[in-house]
């Protein structure tokens, strides 16, 4: 988010009477994970992420599950890199898997070893 945004969104806030704030709903598509950034700033009571690719949904769901754990950022990027954390079906797990070796930086060395085939 650029700075020109934020500071918009920032000066936007404050003109809302405080009823309204009170009853923030932030509704967003997974995407890129960009209604993330809007979090902070508008401190919203409720959330809602969707997407119509159900494999970005399984993906925030993971990424939301982790965070929700984690007592603090390292702690969250340690669970990630080190898949130290539970998953509930097979597109999980994959995703859990792929998580890790893109923190470890060797994701392009997995996806090398897919297309390419094992080696001899």
């Amino acid at each position: 988010m650029d700075l020109y945004r934020v500071s918009t969104l920032r000066r936007f806030l404050p003109s809302v009477t405080s009823e309204r704030r009170e009853k923030i709903h932030l509704v967003s598509a997974v995407g890129g994970l960009y209604g993330l950034n809007l979090i902070s700033l508008w401190r919203p009571r409720e959330i809602t992420f969707f997407d119509i690719n159900p494999h970005a949904t399984a993906y925030f769901e993971l990424i939301r599950k982790v965070f929700a754990v984690s007592s603090s950022k390292q702690d969250f990027l340690d669970r990630l890199s080190h898949q130290d954390y539970d998953v509930d079906n097979p597109a999980e797990e994959l995703i859990r898997e792929n998580l890790a070796l893109k923190q470890q930086g060797n994701y392009r060395d997995r996806e090398d070893r897919v297309t390419s085939g094992p080696s001899r």
